[in-house]
């Protein structure tokens, strides 16, 4: 099957690379995203080990639709049983670039409608949406008069690790956090410093990064596993797999900032990823600072 991963706009490349050392495909390179051929193996390595992807799809219809009918209908033919249950919960964003439909949130509408109303029609009941912590997710993209819809299998973006318990007033994106962190070519041996480090992140992804700790190790739940399609002894042994191949050593990371309550929330993060390992994190005035270790 296909499999979509999205990232953002600069970060093909990398995540490209990632992919590939992730699941040993080969990707194509699209807009905001690459794609892969893969089986649920794939999909929940992806989940489980990128630090670039934003989510990771799986292409389920796609037809085309010049107005809502042709929208309405062409969705409701389709075998939504697949996927859905009565018992599960489902919500529907849209991404539209096209004269024929003025509003994401119409097509989002008419999608659920579209849905819901096949589950009437067949068994008197109907499945309830809930946008904000659904079972299943799916994405609806409407380009000129072609439509696709796909099914999120990482549930909410993989950018929400679980380790950033605490934060400041804005923190940074960890996949943009990651992303800067593997364009600067740091070859996670020699000591980070972050000067300015606020509620951790960069720290953090270094840290994740250096011990081969995965990216998504702390997250309790994934899309996929509330899919009917999902192989719990799969994802154990994956899981399993990962948490055996995570480094006992990393290179010494330093982290500064004026703000003691950014000091304190930057320790509590990292403790959060690993609370056995000794990061030095301080109150210390960035135009203050110095190098804490001779750099060649």
């Amino acid at each position: 099957m296909k499999i979509v991963i999205r990232t953002y706009a600069g970060f093909e490349e990398i995540l490209a690379k990632e992919i590939q050392n992730i699941t040993g495909k080969k990707p194509v390179i699209a807009k905001r995203a690459i794609t892969i051929e893969g089986e649920n193996k794939e999909v929940y390595l992806i989940n489980l080990w990128s630090r670039l992807a934003i989510d990771v799809l799986i292409p389920i219809i796609e037809f085309r639709a010049k107005n809502e009918d042709d929208l309405y209908k062409k969705t409701t033919q389709y075998n939504w049983e697949k996927h859905l249950t009565l018992h599960e919960t489902f919500s529907i964003n849209s991404i539209v670039h096209s004269p024929f439909f003025n509003h994401s949130k119409y097509v989002s509408l008419k999608v659920k409608d579209a849905i819901v109303d096949r589950f009437n029609r067949k068994e008197n009941k109907r499945p309830n949406v809930d946008r904000e912590n659904p079972d299943l997710r799916f994405v609806v993209r409407v380009t000129h008069d072609k439509t696709s819809i796909l099914w999120n299998t990482s549930g909410e973006s993989l950018y929400k690790r679980g380790y950033r318990t605490k934060t400041g007033l804005a923190p940074i994106n960890e996949i943009l956090a990651a992303g800067i962190l593997t364009f600067s070519n740091w070859d996670m041996n020699t000591p980070l410093i972050d000067p300015m480090c606020g509620s951790g992140t960069f720290l953090c992804e270094a840290l994740m990064m250096a011990k081969n700790i995965p990216a998504g190790i702390n997250r309790n739940e994934f899309g996929f596993i509330k899919h009917n399609s999902y192989d719990h002894k799969l994802w154990i042994n994956i899981k399993e797999d990962a948490e055996e191949k995570i480094n006992k050593k990393a290179p010494d990371l330093y982290g500064y900032d004026n703000e003691e309550i950014s000091v304190s929330n930057a320790k509590h993060n990292l403790s959060n990823v690993d609370s056995s390992f000794k990061c030095t994190v301080e109150k210390i005035d960035f135009f203050k600072s110095e190098k804490p270790v001779k750099m060649e």
